[in-house]
Parts: structure tokens; C-alpha cells; sequence
């Protein structure tokens, strides 16, 4: 039992020292790819997407979150991406709402307005 203790031991030990090894690297490249912006092309691009899908992704996110054994280097992009998608759907559920309720409230003023019409146009009725 001791020697496969220790052998984890060791093996945990590499693996920690072999992520932090890979993070010092990404950390080197991004300060060495900040100096050449010559070439870069622009994949910055707006791609209209169904809301409901919008919504689908966000709710898949959540379920397999809760599923998944997260790296401790993949908690931090994962939970930001989770706050956009939430901040993104919040949005645009107000956004609908709005323009929903200004659509009610001129229907409204529509059906009003053709009620007081067709009312003076009809004679009184006599009960």
C-alpha cells in the first residue's frame, strides 16, 4: 500500500509540476504574441443566431456543469462564459418584453379607438 501511496505521490507531483510548466509557456507566448499584431486577421464577425437555441446552449451548460469534473484552470473561463450567456439572455428576455408590451398597449389603443367608431356609428340599442 506504501508503494503505490508514494507512487501517486510522485505521479501528482509531475502532474503539477507539468501544468504549471504548460502555464508558464502560454503565459510566455501571450507576451510574445502581443509585440506581433502584423499579420493578425480579424475574426471578430456577428452571426445572428435563434434565441431559443441561445437559450438551449446555456441550459446544456448548466446541466453538464454540474456533471463535469472541471480543471482548475477551466473553472474560470467556463464560469465567465456561463455570466455572458446568462447577461446575453437576460437582455434580450427584457428587450422582448418591452417590445411586446408596446404591441399590447397599441392593440389596445387600436381596439379603443375602433370600439368608439363603430359605437357612434350604431344607434343606441332599446332594451
Amino acid at each position: 500500500m506504501d508503494k503505490e501511496k508514494k507512487k501517486r505521490e510522485r505521479k501528482d507531483k509531475k502532474d503539477k509540476k507539468d501544468k504549471k510548466e504548460a502555464v508558464k509557456k502560454a503565459l510566455e507566448g501571450q507576451k510574445t504574441n502581443k509585440g506581433e499584431k502584423v499579420n493578425e486577421v480579424n475574426f471578430n464577425v456577428n452571426v445572428p443566431i435563434n434565441f431559443e437555441f441561445l437559450c438551449s446552449v446555456y441550459n446544456l451548460l448548466l446541466t453538464s456543469n454540474s456533471r463535469i469534473h472541471w480543471e482548475p484552470d477551466e473553472l474560470i473561463p467556463i464560469g465567465m462564459t456561463l455570466r455572458d450567456l446568462k447577461g446575453m439572455i437576460a437582455y434580450y428576455e427584457n428587450a422582448i418584453k418591452q417590445k411586446n408590451k408596446e404591441s399590447n398597449e397599441e392593440n389596445l389603443g387600436n381596439q379603443d379607438n375602433s370600439n368608439l367608431s363603430t359605437s357612434a356609428s350604431q344607434p343606441p340599442s332599446t332594451s
